[in-house]
């Protein structure tokens, strides 16, 4: 274990979690921060994401897959990945609500998808396994 890899012996998909965990209590507290402030909900939510989306890629690089190689290429990979995610979670969550499924229910099956297709999408297309240290 190396100072690069502190989570080393943990398993990858316990270090991803994690990584999403904390991103998504930085993404709360940026977007509830900004708008306490007075800062409009939608230019919050959009700081946040933008925050919290930067965070996760560099927290993914370090502490999930570390020693994946990146360059400007990741970068716009990992920008396709939270598009396609958007539109995923938007479409699961206004299917569930047609059906009749209540907010929190839709919101967690997107979770659940985005959060399992993402494991894999960053694993083996953004972050691949090329000069990775351990997985």
């Amino acid at each position: 274990m190396t100072m690069r890899q502190p989570f080393g012996r943990v398993p990858q998909p316990i270090r991803y979690l994690f990584v999403g965990g904390t991103t998504l209590l930085l993404y709360l507290a940026t977007s509830f921060g900004f708008a306490r402030l007075g800062v409009p909900a939608a230019l919050s939510a959009s700081v946040a994401v933008l925050v919290s989306g930067a965070f996760n890629l560099m927290a993914h690089v370090r502490v999930t897959f570390p020693g994946a190689s990146t360059d400007l290429s990741t970068a716009i990979r990992y920008g396709a990945l939270l598009g396609a995610n958007s539109l995923t979670a938007a479409g699961i969550v206004a299917l569930s609500t047609h059906f009749g499924h209540g907010l929190a229910l839709a919101n967690a099956l997107a979770l659940i998808v985005v959060t399992t297709t993402s494991y894999f999408v960053l694993k083996h297309w953004i972050l691949p396994a090329q000069n990775r240290l351990s997985s």
